[in-house]
């Protein structure tokens, strides 16, 4: 029976028996574990195990573990469960940290993976070089690739978890999209509005407004026939990437998927856009390079039919949803980085029914 352990519950004994049913602990014991927190408030759900084998003990499982605990109630921790015990499982080698355990009880759950910190390190927007950024756009298409229209992520436990506006890019539910969409036009926008008053151009104003009005038709026309869509992360920034000190070695991998959902690839593109990528020129190839070292990176995964044409105007749309989460948390300034990129992009063209 799996238990959902609290870090200090964590014994020798629980972690033996887990490596063992798992295939990572042939012969010996764990005689010792020693649970310390992350160093970060911001991962107060992660804690690092540091594990100690019986004499002669004959284990794939490393000596450095990372335990993390989502109990918070909302279905994130079955999510990543989910990711990782039913999807990563039929990937060969794919580009995450490798998972040895994981559990689940009444819609939370606990992962138990390796930890790559003597191999990798959390990735920042400084670490991001063209080549690595070339080997995020890499490794983030080999697993959209593997899931594009797969039949296993067809089912409503791939539709978006958290009830918050910025899920209408990523749900499949037009009558939520709806609903959320009118939401924000008759109370969300007004309070947003009212609380920014004169710091609020007149023109993104216009934009947000006419997005708002807009996106549900949008969404509908693109989601037709569920075609061409897989499984996105959801949050992909740089701080969710581990970057390998020794990149000739070791590969990037990609972490933190408790919000994955079905959803249009390129939106993670988007997302990290806003996340990494200037308001200049040079930030415009950037975006040309990495939609293009993406769309390679679809083609060698086997998808077919999707265009590179297709991919930009799918960028396009995921740019215009992304307008949605800043405006759910109140964020100015990521609304801002967003308006330029809708304005650089022309996406108005999208919302009038045209093409980018």
């Amino acid at each position: 029976m799996v238990s959902l352990l609290k870090p200090s519950e964590i014994t020798a004994e629980w972690l033996t028996e887990r490596l063992r049913l798992n295939g990572f602990l042939e012969e010996g014991e764990v005689v010792d574990v020693q649970v310390a927190p992350h160093a970060n408030a911001h991962y107060r759900e992660t804690f690092f195990l540091s594990v100690t084998y019986s004499s002669g003990a004959q284990t794939l499982a490393p000596e450095q573990m990372v335990y993390k605990l989502n109990d918070k109630g909302e279905g994130l921790g079955v999510r990543e469960v989910t990711f990782y015990r039913d999807l990563m499982s039929q990937m060969d080698d794919p580009p995450v940290p490798v998972c040895l355990d994981v559990g689940e009880v009444s819609g939370d759950g606990y992962l138990l993976l390796a930890d790559m910190s003597g191999t990798h390190e959390q990735g920042h927007p400084d670490l991001m070089t063209p080549e690595m950024l070339k080997r995020s756009m890499e490794m983030l298409a080999m697993i959209h690739g593997f899931w594009w229209d797969h039949p296993k992520i067809q089912n409503d436990d791939f539709l978006g978890l958290m009830d918050d506006f910025s899920e209408v890019a990523l749900m499949s539910d037009l009558e939520k999209v709806r609903s959320k969409c009118e939401r924000l036009a008759d109370v969300r926008w007004p309070e947003f509005i009212a609380r920014e008053g004169d710091g609020f151009l007149m023109r993104w104003r216009e934009i947000c407004e006419c997005v708002v009005v807009a996106w549900p038709r949008v969404f509908e026309m693109r989601m037709k026939g569920q075609k061409n869509l897989t499984l996105i992360h959801g949050d992909f920034t740089p701080g969710n990437q581990l970057i390998p000190f020794d990149a000739e070695e070791d590969r990037l991998l990609i972490y933190d998927w408790e919000v994955s959902t079905r959803g249009i690839g390129v939106y993670d593109l988007a997302y990290f856009f806003n996340m990494i990528v200037p308001e200049d020129d040079s930030g415009r190839q950037m975006e040309r390079d990495m939609i293009s070292w993406y769309h390679n990176g679809l083609l060698k995964a086997g998808v077919a039919g999707y265009s590179l044409e297709d991919c930009v105007e799918d960028c396009a749309l995921s740019i215009v949803a992304g307008l949605f989460y800043p405006i759910e948390q109140e964020n100015l300034s990521l609304l801002a980085k967003g308006l330029h990129r809708f304005e650089a992009w022309q996406c108005e063209d999208l919302l009038s029914g045209g093409s980018v």
